[in-house]
């Protein structure tokens, strides 16, 4: 399995939604995360139910930073997808 991370600014919606669709259209071939350079902490209002009226997975979708997955005991990612211009630099 293939580790995915989709950075972005602020992790509040885009980045959670591509997290999800991953994780729905793998079929186990990857492992998605998501996560920002700039962490609100906040996922923006209506992207939950969005990703649920799609039947795509919200379990654990929440805004974090990059850090949480940086160090010793991070997985080790194969891609690296970044979903704006601030997360890029």
């Amino acid at each position: 399995m293939l580790n995915v991370l989709f950075l972005d600014s602020g992790n509040t919606s885009h980045s959670l939604i591509a997290e999800s669709v991953l994780r729905a259209s793998s079929r186990g071939r990857f492992q998605a995360y998501s996560a920002a350079c700039l962490s609100t902490g906040i996922v923006s209002s209506g992207v939950l139910a969005f990703l649920r009226e799609r039947d795509l997975p919200v379990e654990g979708l929440r805004s974090k930073g990059l850090r949480e997955l940086t160090g010793p005991e991070a997985p080790s990612f194969a891609f690296v997808i970044t979903l704006s211009s601030l997360a890029a630099a």
